[in-house]
């Protein structure tokens, strides 16, 4: 039954083994062979010497010996299939010659047998002492039945008397049937206890394997955001140097001279390069516990104050609501101020970075029980539930922020904490805001006993220089001049970039900025921009996602867009590429290539409309187009030719047929075919005209009227400015 149950041959042959056992022992009082009188020996010889070679089988399955010891394994192979051989021979020997057949009559079949069973002992002594639990039971069970063989061999040649007067081979026999029952269940028990062991272990492999891959893909994503990080300000730094340097060149100058504006850029985003590398190295110190606090005795009031109120003129620079409460005019304290600066740096740093314009953020400061107690709330977008438990994570970033940081500014504060002894949490919920809460001791007591005490040294005044904000080319697109220039949508969520390119391309094009995706779209909507430079890692909506948004929607999906990033990658390259991206830049980038690029694809979308330029719609349905910019065109003149009567057929009509505004359709016509509304409606009613006074469907007059044209003297006009020939000039030119 546990054959048919575990199909395992195991079972299948301790069956036939233990079959030949039974019916041996039942042939001792008659069984089977009580009523024959021909065959009997051979019956008995078939089912007696049957239990020596289906044993060796059972063997060989209970050890599995084919794949554990191959060698060995023919060798166990061999002995079965030499009493067997020999119980054929024997067989056929009787069958033929018909010799006296008593039990000790055929005196050669137990010779064969007593070497056999010597045989046997040698192998079981050898199975027995492999280092394997299953060969080794077994070897011990094979090595009792073959002691009991050589016994019960030599008593039936007549050698010597068994002792204790026992039968070997029944004594074997049941020796054998109790020790491999046993065996067998020992057996089930072990590969159970196998089978699950290697579960677990299976499971924790499997899991170390996920716990690697998230790990790499955290790491991967933290130097990716760090690579971003990076190549922004080396962009800011290398560009206008290389711009100067041109200049340089150009005048014939023997020094290379910055603007204060490019000086500055440069300045402000080498000192954030410098505070990136300083991070990245603290966090490294910190990891390999060669960190310790520098503890200096004084009042931490002042000190609190002076890092806190620094982020006064950002908060009213950004229109965000700054609240602070201390409850202590004074405390005198142990602290280290280069790492406690670092703390609050970077909670005020990330909650500025997250509220909006018209938020608020609140500071609270407390002292108790020897302990500070500081919280920063804001009223930004909040972190999630899944996103909350992750937020010092070194290599983790919350899905959709990479643009306000490294992710490592975090990490770094809890590191920090954890160095004085103190405790930080975070609170936080999607809409409503986040709130950091803050524990450090500052007395002795409660700080690390390996901290250093160092003389206090005076509290410097804080340089707010790097609060300083750049003024943008552009408010948005309400505010822009009126010069008869390109529009070029510059979307960037570094302010310090978006204006250095705004500042590139403002001799060229007129301006409009947006801080990410989110905001680049309604702008490239509403105002239909010529050309679209945009980041890719913003908040809100990156710049894969707003690409595919415009170039899926037929009011922008003409607008040539360039993405410039930091991922430099061939597969992110081809993202944005199969998003409908028409150029990738990565940062770095020179600033001459930009303007060569937007040059080329504003008129690389020139030449590709040439042809439905030229015909003027009339040839439409023979053109192989198939983008949505031709979906659209189809549309515009299929709406112009349904109205071929209608005098009073306007702009304003063919916009709300096809789902544009006024100004949305001009944009996306001019951008397409270089002519107004207006232009495409006359020059299609006039193409139309001119095919029909070809053909002399009818007089001039009753042409003009046909194509939408109620003056005959502004239709005659119209048509000699295009044409070069009156109407009545048509039919006698086509009948010379």
């Amino acid at each position: 039954m546990q054959y048919i149950y575990l199909r395992e041959p195991i079972f299948l042959w301790f069956c036939i083994w233990l079959v030949f056992c039974t019916l041996t022992q039942a042939m001792t009082v008659g069984f089977i062979i009580g009523g024959l009188a021909k065959f009997r020996y051979i019956t008995w010889l078939l089912i007696a010497n049957g239990i020596f070679y289906s044993f060796w089988f059972f063997g060989r399955a209970f050890i599995d010996s084919k794949s554990k010891f191959p060698k060995l394994d023919k060798v166990m192979l061999g002995l079965a299939l030499f009493i067997l051989a020999e119980i054929l021979l024997m067989t056929i020997y009787v069958l033929l010659l018909n010799p006296q057949t008593s039990f000790t009559g055929v005196g050669f079949h137990y010779v064969v047998l007593n070497i056999y069973a010597i045989a046997s002992l040698i192998v079981s002594i050898i199975i027995a002492l492999k280092n394997d639990a299953f060969a080794r039971y077994f070897g011990i069970g094979s090595i009792v039945a073959s002691i009991a063989l050589v016994i019960g061999t030599l008593w039936s040649m007549g050698l010597m008397n068994p002792p204790f007067r026992l039968d070997p081979y029944a004594t074997g026999i049941f020796l054998q049937i109790v020790i491999y029952s046993f065996g067998i269940a020992y057996r089930r028990q072990t590969i159970a206890k196998r089978s699950e062991f290697e579960k677990v272990e299976a499971e924790k492999s499997r899991s170390e394997v996920l716990r690697m891959k998230d790990l790499d893909e955290l790491k991967t994503r933290f130097f990716t955001n760090i690579s971003h990080e990076f190549r922004t300000p080396l962009t800011l730094i290398q560009d206008p140097i290389e711009n100067a340097r041109r200049v340089q060149k150009k005048n014939g100058q023997e020094g290379v001279t910055l603007s204060e504006k490019e000086f500055n850029i440069v300045f402000r985003n080498s000192s954030r390069l410098q505070s990136l590398v300083n991070e990245l190295l603290e966090l490294s110190k910190l990891e390999s516990g060669k960190t310790m606090l520098s503890l200096t005795k004084n009042d931490m009031v002042p000190f609190i104050k002076l890092m806190v109120f620094s982020f006064e003129s950002m908060a009213e620079r950004s229109g965000i609501d700054f609240e602070v409460k201390l409850n202590s005019d004074s405390e005198i304290a142990y602290f280290d101020s280069d790492k406690l600066e670092k703390i609050i740096n970077n909670l005020l740093s990330n909650a500025f970075k997250y509220t909006s314009k018209g938020g608020k953020v609140a500071v609270n400061v407390d002292f108790n029980n020897g302990n500070l107690h500081l919280s920063v709330s804001d009223t930004g977008n909040g972190i999630s539930k899944e996103d909350l438990a992750n937020v010092f994570d070194r290599f983790y970033r919350v899905e959709g922020s990479e643009a306000n940081g490294s992710g490592i500014g975090l990490a770094l504060t809890k590191e920090l904490v954890e160095l004085h002894k103190g405790e930080i949490k975070v609170e936080s919920s999607l809409g409503k805001g986040t709130t950091f809460y803050l524990k450090i001791p500052i007395t002795l007591e409660g700080l690390p006993n390996s901290s250093m005490i160092v003389e206090a040294q005076e509290l410097m005044d804080s340089d707010e220089g790097h609060f300083e904000t750049f003024t943008t080319v552009s408010e948005n697109g309400s505010n822009r001049s009126k010069r008869d220039l390109p529009i070029a949508l510059i979307v960037e969520d570094n302010e310090d970039l978006r204006s250095y390119v705004g500042g590139i391309l403002e001799d060229q094009y007129e301006i409009l900025l947006a801080n990410d995706g989110e905001e680049g779209e309604k702008i490239a909507m509403s105002e239909i921009p010529d050309i679209i430079i945009s980041d890719v890692m913003m908040p809100k909506k990156d710049g894969f996602a707003m690409c595919d948004a415009l170039k899926t929607n037929s009011k922008t999906s003409h607008i040539p867009i360039i993405l410039l990033t930091a991922k430099a990658g061939q597969d992110n390259k081809m993202q944005g590429l199969y998003q409908g991206a028409d150029a990738y830049l990565t940062k770095p980038f020179a600033s001459e290539e930009l303007l060569v690029r937007i040059k080329n694809l504003i008129g690389l979308r020139e030449k590709l409309w040439i042809r439905v330029k030229e015909t003027d719609g009339l040839l439409v349905d023979d053109l192989s187009l198939n983008s949505m910019e031709d979906e659209f065109l189809r549309r515009v003149f299929k709406v112009i030719n349904e109205h071929p009567e209608d005098s009073s057929f306007s702009v304003e009509l063919l916009a709300s047929s096809v789902g544009f505004s006024r100004a949305q359709l001009h944009r996306k016509l001019k951008a397409l075919t270089n002519k107004s509304a207006n232009q495409l409606i006359s020059g299609i009613r006039l193409n139309t005209a001119y095919k029909l006074l070809q053909n002399s469907t009818g007089n001039v007059s009753e042409i003009a009227y046909s194509v939408g044209f109620s003056n005959l003297s502004y239709f005659a006009k119209s048509f000699k400015e295009k044409f070069g020939i009156s109407p009545s000039e048509v039919a006698v030119i086509k009948n010379q």
